[in-house]
């Protein structure tokens, strides 16, 4: 007489785990993948993870290793650990100045955002946006504005700044310029914050008209309507 019988070999057991590269403070996630072994396995993470065969969200403060053990049918057990790096994230910050402001005069943001490399502004108007790293802004109607500064790095990292903007109504007219070509204070420029109209003309002492206009954002260059430079006075 004779008999037979069949026996399975599992194949063995195999564990491989993967994980992100995750922005500082932001969560990211460890997977594994398991082949062979008898099927019904058990998973133990540590780190607080838990069981389960995930992925696991994990909230990445510093760069560190995952472990998770693998248990199969069989009582065989493998452990695997994957290193999830934590990437610097920016830290956006600016002030606004002047704050409060007149209508019609420029706001400077002083970025003070450190570990950046693009920003992007909004200046809470409804259609002013800027990507440089200090941008001049000016707001034309009185009220308070919600200014948006989101820092960003190479990586893609992201954080986020606001602050407001206080715009008030007035006329600021100076008494004197300087229209020497040097790049400082070389025009006559009337500042009025929330305007409704409005109407400028300057004469010489003689009387004679020497400029008109009627925007605040035309400013006089120092001659006369036919073109002569003014004399100092």
């Amino acid at each position: 007489d004779s008999a037979s019988i069949s026996l399975y070999a599992y194949p063995p057991l195999q564990v491989t785990m993967s994980g992100d590269s995750v922005c500082s403070g932001q969560t990211g996630y460890v997977n594994i993948n398991v082949n062979g072994g008898k099927p019904g396995y058990n998973y133990v993470w540590n780190n607080g993870l838990g069981t389960g065969p995930g992925p696991k969200p994990v909230v990445v403060s510093s760069t560190g290793y995952y472990d998770c053990t693998v248990t199969d049918g069989c009582g065989t057990s493998i452990t695997d650990s994957v290193l999830v790096t934590s990437i610097p994230s920016p830290v956006a910050g600016f002030t606004p100045t002047p704050n409060p402001v007149m209508g019609g005069e420029y706001v400077a943001f002083v970025n003070t955002s450190t570990g950046a490399t693009l920003w992007y502004w909004t200046f809470g108007d409804g259609s002013g946006t800027s990507t440089d790293g200090f941008p001049y802004y000016q707001y034309s109607e009185p009220g308070t504005y919600l200014v948006v500064l989101i820092a960003s790095n190479q990586y893609g990292c992201r954080d986020t700044a606001t602050d407001t903007v206080d715009v008030t109504e007035g006329v600021y007219v100076p008494n004197v310029f300087t229209p020497n070509g040097d790049g400082q204070n070389d025009v006559f420029h009337v500042t009025a914050g929330g305007m409704k109209t409005y109407d400028i003309e300057i004469f010489n002492r003689w009387g004679e008209k020497v400029f008109e206009a009627n925007s605040p954002n035309i400013d006089w260059n120092g001659r006369s309507m036919s073109g002569v430079e003014g004399s100092d006075g």
